[in-house]
């Protein structure tokens, strides 16, 4: 993903344009991982709750 967001050499708006999507991409993979965190999380109280 860094080589196809490497924005050197490209205009100034390419450059703000590709630091905005870069730090999109990131905030995204963090909910994601939240979000399975949450998932997991739910799991195992779903588990303790059968076999309660």
């Amino acid at each position: 993903m860094g080589d196809v967001l490497d924005a050197r050499g490209q205009d100034d708006d390419v450059v703000r344009a590709c630091d905005h999507l870069r730090e999109a991409i990131a905030s995204a993979m963090q909910d994601a991982q939240e979000i399975l965190m949450l998932i997991e999380q739910a799991r195992v109280l779903a588990a303790k709750k059968a076999y309660s």
